[in-house]
C-alpha cells in the first residue's frame, strides 16, 4: 500500500471509521491488485465490523499472493474460529506455526481452538508448546542482560545455576505465561483431572503478571524495597491517564487496578461509555499492547456496548544520570512523563500508532 494511502488508512482506524478504512484498502487494491497488505487490511477491517465471513475470503486472497505471511495465517485462523470452523481454524493456526514456530499468538490461539472444539487433550499440547515459547523468551533475556553467566554460546555446560533463578523470576511476571498457566487450569478441570488443575491454578496465584517489558531491563541485583514494584507502576500510569482525561471532560465511572485484568478504567462522555486499557513501561520505552491483546480487548468493550481506547504511558526516572539510571524505576524519585493521550482502537493485528514524546515532571 502506498504511503498516502496507508497513512489515510491509519488516520480512519483511529478515527473508528472501519468503512472508510475498507474503502481505501480497495482503492490500494484497484491500483495494484497485487498488493497483498492492502487485501489483508480489507479482511481486518471486515473482522472488525463482525463480517467474518467477509474477512475469511480477503484473507484467503492475500494468501494466494503471500503464503508465506504467519500473520494472516493467524488472523486468517481467529476469523474461523470466531465462525465456530474449529478444523479449519485449526489448520490455519498451524500453518503459521509451522512458519514461525516461535509465534506465541498462533499457540495459544491454537490451545483455545481446541478447547472450544472440545478436544483438551490437544490444546493441552498446544498450551505446553505456548509455555516453552515463554520459557525460551525468558532465557534469552537473561543471557541478553546477565551474559555473564553464560561463558560462551549456546550450548554450554553452565556452571552458574543464577540464570535458573532469574528465568523463574522473569516467567512468574511474565503476562502470557500467567494466562497460559490459567488456561490449562481450565482444561484439566474439564478433563476430570482437579489435582493438577489445582496445582497450576495454586501457581498461578503465585505470579505476579505484568508485561514483559514493564518496567525495562530486569534488575535482580536490587534490592525489592528500592524499586517501585510493578503493582506500583501500573497504578502510577493509571493515575496519570485519570488525571489528564478528567481535565478533558470524561467522568470516572472506576478503576481497575489490580495487575492481569481489564480494564484499567471505565468513563462516560457524552453518554458514551469507555474502557481504557493502560499500558506503562520504562524509559526509553512506553506501553505496549500486541496485536492479540488489542483484538481482545477491543472484543472486550464490544460485548459491553463500550468504546475501547489504548493510553500507553512512559515513566522515566528524573534523578537518572545515565541511560541506565533513568530507566530504573526508584522508589520516591521524580519521574518525567511521556503521554500523549488516548487512542481509539479499532486495528489489532498490523497498524499501531504511537505519538510523539512528550515529558512533563511529577514525584510519585
Amino acid at each position: 500500500m502506498k504511503d498516502e494511502l496507508l497513512s489515510r488508512f491509519k488516520r480512519c482506524m483511529n478515527q473508528n471509521r472501519v468503512d472508510a478504512a475498507f474503502d481505501i484498502c480497495n482503492e490500494a487494491i484497484s491500483e495494484d491488485a497485487s498488493d497483498w497488505n492492502a487485501i489483508y487490511l480489507a479482511g481486518m477491517t471486515l473482522r472488525l465490523r463482525g463480517d467474518y465471513v467477509g474477512a475469511v475470503d480477503y484473507y484467503r486472497r492475500a494468501l494466494d499472493l503471500n503464503s508465506k505471511e504467519t500473520s494472516i495465517w493467524g488472523a486468517l485462523g481467529i476469523a474461523l474460529q470466531l465462525l465456530g470452523r474449529f478444523s479449519e481454524a485449526i489448520d490455519a493456526l498451524t500453518t503459521a506455526i509451522n512458519i514461525d514456530n516461535d509465534n506465541y499468538a498462533a499457540h495459544n490461539s491454537l490451545g483455545l481452538t481446541h478447547k472450544l472444539a472440545g478436544d483438551y487433550t490437544l490444546a493441552m499440547r498446544a498450551y505446553e508448546d505456548t509455555l516453552q515459547i515463554c520459557a525460551n523468551r525468558a532465557l534469552r533475556k537473561v543471557h541478553q542482560e546477565h551474559p555473564e553467566l553464560f561463558p560462551s554460546k549456546f550450548p554450554v555446560r553452565i556452571v552458574d545455576r543464577r540464570w535458573e533463578k532469574f528465568t523463574r523470576q522473569i516467567l512468574e511476571t511474565d503476562l502470557d505465561y500467567f494466562n497460559t498457566v490459567k488456561n490449562m487450569a481450565t482444561c484439566c478441570f474439564e478433563m476430570d483431572n482437579p489435582d493438577k488443575a489445582r496445582d497450576l491454578q495454586e501457581h498461578a496465584d503465585t505470579c505476579t503478571p505484568f508485561d514483559m517489558h514493564l518496567v525495562g531491563p530486569f534488575h535482580p541485583d536490587r534490592s525489592d524495597g528500592e524499586l517501585m514494584s510493578p503493582n506500583e507502576i501500573h497504578n502510577f500510569g493509571i493515575e496519570v491517564v485519570i488525571k489528564q482525561f478528567q481535565k478533558d471532560g470524561y467522568m470516572l465511572e472506576s478503576a481497575n487496578t489490580q495487575l492481569g485484568q481489564n480494564p484499567q478504567i471505565i468513563a462516560k462522555k457524552d453518554s458514551h461509555i469507555i474502557f481504557v486499557f493502560v499500558r506503562t513501561d520504562c524509559y526509553p520505552k512506553k506501553g505496549e499492547m500486541d496485536g492479540l491483546a488489542q483484538f481482545q480487548c477491543i472484543e472486550h468493550a464490544a460485548r459491553h456496548g463500550a468504546l475501547p481506547y489504548f493510553a500507553s504511558v512512559g515513566i522515566c526516572n528524573a534523578d537518572g544520570k545515565t541511560e541506565t539510571d533513568m530507566r530504573i524505576p526508584v522508589k520516591g524519585a521524580p519521574y518525567h512523563i511521556a503521554y500523549d493521550g488516548m487512542i481509539l482502537m479499532s486495528q489489532p493485528d498490523r497498524v499501531f500508532l504511537k505519538g510523539d514524546d512528550g515529558k512533563s515532571s511529577k514525584k510519585h
